[in-house]
């Protein structure tokens, strides 16, 4: 999986691949974040599209969530995190959670805008440290986030409440997903403006024959007709999954 964007430079705390990571920042944490996608039904079994063009959208969730018990304003700054504010929870061995909609302006020239997050630095279950993410919170490919303990700024303990799975997905905290042909792939895309995508989707080929592709538990028959346009019928609609 590759992010087709890219994160702004000059970050307070960086991404890298795991090797190199591993020569340069020993101990320090690991995570990353995984999404739960949503596909919205069809509205019609047989669509024509551009060959650049969504298929399908839907809902792109955080997999899982937690909320504060009361609101927190992080000492010696403006920063103020609503206790009613959806955090998404990290894949870490320690428990770890990001804003979802806001970031803070980081970098040596201000060049950055990143996520806050709060951690658990003694394993307790209360948050009591915080730092600025190098990762998208939302899907983002392999990449992972690597926190220093230097790098985290002490807070007083703080208690999270985990969502339950309805009230997850009725929270208003979603971003839009599609479902559309990318470099020879169909593979799905965050955000309307194709931020990150999927680079290991089904493979295509369109031709003026009809070919079947199948994705996310999803099946398709598609065509390319003599404008240069994909026409495709939708077999089953495709299922929901986590990235």
């Amino acid at each position: 999986m590759t992010p087709v964007g890219a994160i702004a430079t000059a970050l307070l705390f960086y991404a890298v691949p795991d090797a190199e990571f591993d020569q340069k920042k020993e101990g320090a944490t690991r995570y990353t974040f995984s999404t739960l996608l949503l596909p919205d039904r069809p509205a019609d079994r047989t669509i024509k599209v551009r060959k650049s063009d969504p298929w399908l959208w839907g809902k792109a969730l955080p997999a899982a969530a937690v909320v504060l018990d009361r609101s927190l304003t992080l000492p010696g700054t403006p920063f103020v995190i609503g206790g009613d504010e959806l955090l998404s929870l990290a894949n870490s061995k320690k428990l770890i959670a990001c804003q979802l909609t806001r970031t803070v302006t980081v970098g040596l020239l201000g060049g950055g805008k990143s996520p806050i997050c709060l951690i658990d630095r003694d394993g307790d279950g209360a948050f009591d440290g915080w730092y600025t993410s190098s990762v998208p919170v939302y899907w983002n490919g392999e990449t992972a986030g690597h926190i220093q303990s230097d790098d985290i700024r002490a807070i007083a303990p703080i208690r999270p409440r985990t969502l339950g799975p309805e009230e997850l997905r009725a929270a208003d905290a979603s971003k839009k997903f599609s479902i559309r042909y990318v470099h020879g792939e169909l593979t799905f895309c965050i955000d309307a403006n194709n931020a990150y995508c999927l680079s290991r989707g089904a493979k295509m080929h369109p031709g003026p024959a009809e070919q079947t592709v199948r994705f996310m538990r999803g099946e398709f028959i598609y065509r390319k007709d003599e404008d240069g346009m994909l026409v495709i019928s939708i077999v089953q609609d495709p299922k929901e999954a986590v990235y």
